[in-house]
């Protein structure tokens, strides 16, 4: 994009404000957004049928030829061509409004780089509410504050890292998730090394907000590369001889602790024939992990099964729940990246499980399928092959 911006709501339901935060462009020939933003009426300017849709979640792609004639002023005013308004939103809550902007004629945003500004969007979201959730704790450590405000000045220039998602998608996520994780570990780091008075609870209480935060974002980014490792092929397989239901014990040793903390038991049936296979072990208890933590989430039964056997195409891993099963539409979308099903918010998890194991899956030579019925539970049943070729 030749210019990008972010406007961060600070009104209320009875009024409209917004504070500029971000306001960047290639090349001074282009206008930055005018501070008259901040204060703008957006009724009485014209425009307010944006605001409406923003607000409902609604994303805009409007280009000069096809806007109103009260809303040219606004493609004269800022010389662009084309705008794309998306709605940055936390749990429902309106945040502001991202904003790109091209200056040639006939630009078009082709559909698959739509996940692009939708992933910028709700990263600057997450931030965002993170800023909100430190401002009580700040009061508390003056330090935090310096450091935060030095991790939003870090996050303004990636400038350079939006310019290559206009090139190339999977370069521009791969480079992001590497500049985030640099300063996310130092506040979890930091959050854990700041000590409050013992009385003070609710600065405690904050800090283990900026922990398991911090945590679930640093998670979810790490999920990100390795996707992104997957799809542009530079996963390495290492390659060893083991027996199957040895990584099927060491992989119930790791998910033990969640299972115990649900009060559930896994019921695990190793294969009647032991031999060994020739496989990445790793990136099997990768997937083995995160089906068998997927079926402690989500079961709402007091155990689960976890069945190992030989076929005559490898080795069946299978995780069965007993939890409200997927229902014949969804089971064609489980796979996706960011996909999550019932999401209400009380289950944490980014949606990209699943197609991390997949991808894993097929690397090794193998696949991962679902067999599911509403109310009935659901299995998914890995399958690897005896000897990688």
């Amino acid at each position: 994009m030749d210019s990008i911006f972010f406007l961060k709501n600070i009104g209320t339901d009875e009024s409209q404000k917004f504070e500029i935060w971000v306001n960047e462009r290639k090349s001074t020939e282009y206008p930055l957004l005018p501070k008259k933003f901040e204060t703008l009426d957006w009724k009485k300017e014209g425009i307010n049928r944006w605001l409406h849709k923003l607000k409902n979640g609604k994303i805009i792609y409007l280009k000069k030829e096809k806007a109103l004639p009260k809303e040219l002023w606004y493609f004269e005013e800022s010389k662009a061509e084309s705008s794309f308004f998306i709605p940055v939103k936390f749990e429902n809550k309106f945040l502001g409004i991202m904003g790109f902007q091209k200056y040639v004629p006939n630009f078009v945003i082709h559909h698959e780089n739509l996940l692009i500004y939708q992933t910028v969007s709700r990263w600057m979201g997450l931030f965002v509410q993170r800023d909100s959730d430190l401002t009580e704790l700040n009061r508390y450590k003056s330090t935090l504050e310096s450091l935060i405000l030095e991790r939003t000045l870090d996050l303004s220039r990636t400038k350079e890292e939006l310019e290559r998602a206009y090139k190339a998608k999977t370069e521009f996520l791969a480079h992001v998730s590497h500049e985030l994780r640099t300063p996310l570990n130092s506040i979890i780091g930091f959050s854990k090394l700041i000590q409050l008075p013992e009385g003070d609870v609710t600065g405690k209480e904050y800090l283990q907000y900026i922990y398991s935060g911090g945590t679930r974002l640093l998670k979810m980014i790490n999920e990100i590369l390795s996707l992104m490792k997957i799809e542009s092929g530079q996963i390495n397989i290492l390659y060893s001889e083991f027996k199957p239901e040895e990584i099927c014990r060491q992989s119930l040793e790791l998910i033990q602790p969640q299972a115990n903390a649900k009060g559930m038991e896994i019921r695990f049936f190793p294969p009647i024939q032991s031999k060994r296979m020739r496989s990445d072990s790793g990136k099997i208890q990768q997937i083995l992990l995160n089906l068998l933590s997927n079926a402690i989430k989500y079961g709402d039964h007091s155990y689960v099964e976890f069945h190992c056997e030989w076929s005559d195409f490898g080795v069946n891993f299978s995780v069965r729940d007993f939890g409200p099963g997927i229902s014949q539409e969804d089971q064609k979308r489980i796979f996706h990246s960011f996909t999550r099903l019932n999401d209400d918010g009380k289950i944490e998890g980014t949606g990209l499980g699943l197609s991390i194991s997949q991808g894993l899956a097929e690397k090794l030579g193998g696949s991962i399928t679902l067999i599911s019925h509403l109310g009935e539970g659901s299995t998914f049943i890995l399958n690897i092959p005896e000897n990688i070729k």
